[in-house]
């Protein structure tokens, strides 16, 4: 049998570094750790690439790798106030997709959790990384 491969989607323009891809380096450390494959798309984007690649190119071959994922982990934690230059565009036009194939989508957030489409369409929501990262070890290796 080979290895589950969880998608780790979340912010990557507009914030630090730090808060775009410290994240996904400690899902990734943990969940290699479990025998799960993971795709980190901020190692593939415009942040770390050496090529000028255009947006298009980057969110086309993101969504290949989520295609090829079994499960979602979604960063989705916000400041209290959102501006809409700051929003999650990609993040939710990949939770969309995911949700749309049938993938399960353990998300991490603040916010949103009240709404009927949050609750709708998120599988699991917790409150932190860790938590997101146990119950996927738990319930999808």
């Amino acid at each position: 049998m080979s290895k589950r491969m969880v998608y780790l989607s979340g912010p990557m323009d507009g914030v630090s570094i730090e808060e775009g891809n410290g994240w996904r380096l400690k899902a990734t450390e943990f969940l290699n750790l479990h025998d799960f494959d993971v795709y980190n798309p901020y190692a593939r984007s415009l942040h770390e690439s050496k090529d000028e690649k255009t947006g298009k190119e980057v969110h086309d071959n993101d969504i290949f790798w989520l295609d090829k994922s079994d499960v979602v982990l979604a960063n989705l934690t916000m400041p209290e106030t959102i501006k809409s230059k700051d929003s999650l565009f990609f993040t939710i036009g990949e939770i969309y997709l995911a949700d749309r194939d049938r993938k399960p989508i353990i998300a991490f957030t603040n916010c949103f959790s009240h709404r009927a489409g949050y609750q709708a369409t998120i599988t699991k929501s917790v409150k932190d990384l860790e938590e997101a990262l146990d119950y996927i070890v738990t319930h999808y290796i």
